[in-house]
């Protein structure tokens, strides 16, 4: 499905059919943002790029990622961006990701741990670009009462400005974090 990639007041007034489609899918959806370089093209899937931030969604989108690697014989590339300020140990970083990827995915297709440091979003397009990156596969959960991703979310602003195709796995089974607003309301409600 293809997206314009529109931000702020333009998305709002004209409505993405693209975010309505991720609102109600029951299954993953393909993207194609504006930033693709020519059309997309039936080259074989190499490069998949799964970026993970270790919560429910991540688990669901890397075995979908390990899935679609193994049945093209593409190379898996689990990257995780690391928002803390320079001065951690980056190995132990690394560490926690490998620790993190489950054996059977490594049974299944070849993987490789990248953590890169700063904002989440900048870094997944960059590493996406940086390593030639076929495809993005990105877990998604709606953080809102009508159930859609925020505008202006990772998750959003890697399907809109990509430079790849992104599969984007929707998590509609873990319950979003309560905003403090809703917590409140519930408190005294």
């Amino acid at each position: 499905m293809g997206t314009h990639g529109r931000g702020g007041l333009a998305r709002v007034r004209l409505c993405s059919i693209a975010e309505s489609v991720l609102h109600q899918a029951e299954i993953p959806v393909l993207t194609a943002g504006p930033r693709m370089k020519g059309a997309p093209a039936m080259d074989p899937i190499r490069r998949v790029l799964c970026p993970i931030n270790y919560m429910p969604s991540a688990e669901e989108s890397l075995r979908y990622a390990a899935s679609l690697a193994e049945k093209t014989g593409a190379e898996l590339t689990v990257a995780h961006i690391d928002e803390a300020p320079q001065g951690g140990d980056s190995r132990d970083s690394l560490r926690q990701l490998c620790d993190w990827v489950p054996a059977e995915v490594r049974t299944r297709c070849a993987v490789r741990e990248v953590v890169r440091r700063g904002s989440p979003a900048a870094q997944i397009i960059q590493e996406a670009e940086e390593s030639h990156a076929d495809l993005v596969v990105i877990g998604a959960q709606p953080r809102n009462l009508l159930g859609s991703i925020l505008p202006g979310s990772t998750s959003d602003l890697v399907i809109r400005n990509a430079p790849c195709p992104v599969v984007s796995v929707i998590d509609k089974k873990t319950p979003a974090p309560h905003s403090k607003v809703e917590e409140a309301t519930h408190a005294h409600g």
